[in-house]
């Protein structure tokens, strides 16, 4: 008898440009507010001259510092495991344009990306386990 499992997966990520921009405000003679973001592994907080003034909450932040291959190993990989196990799983890329969405799942020639580290993982996985025939 075949067993299979669902598992709902929703990834979830965010691409935070850690940019400097500065906001006028409603006064011209006033001085600018200058705002900027500061990650850390599980939230990102907009910082207003200095003050933390928002705060988002997430499953896990990645941050410009860290590679394809860490966020690979930290997310992805698994997900394709459990996938080559018989579970449903997703990867989903979302942001605004040219933050670097591509890249990350595709990679360079010398920096592979998300879709090469699995598709290299599923056919690992698949040659590691001997007591399951995959057709």
């Amino acid at each position: 008898m075949l067993v299979r499992k669902y598992v709902n997966v929703s990834t979830y990520t965010l691409n935070l440009c850690p940019c400097y921009r500065e906001e006028s405000t409603s006064s011209e003679s006033a001085e600018p507010v200058q705002l900027f973001w500061k990650a850390d592994k599980k939230s990102i907080h907009q910082i207003d001259d200095g003050n933390s003034t928002k705060s988002f909450s997430f499953d896990r932040v990645f941050t410009a510092e860290e590679t394809t291959s860490q966020l690979y190993q930290g997310i992805a990989k698994p997900l394709v495991v459990s996938t080559v196990e018989g579970y449903n799983g997703t990867i989903f890329a979302y942001g605004q344009t040219s933050s670097g969405k591509t890249f990350t799942m595709m990679g360079s020639d010398h920096i592979p990306g998300v879709i090469p580290l699995a598709v290299e993982d599923v056919f690992q996985t698949i040659k590691n386990v001997r007591t399951v025939s995959y057709v």
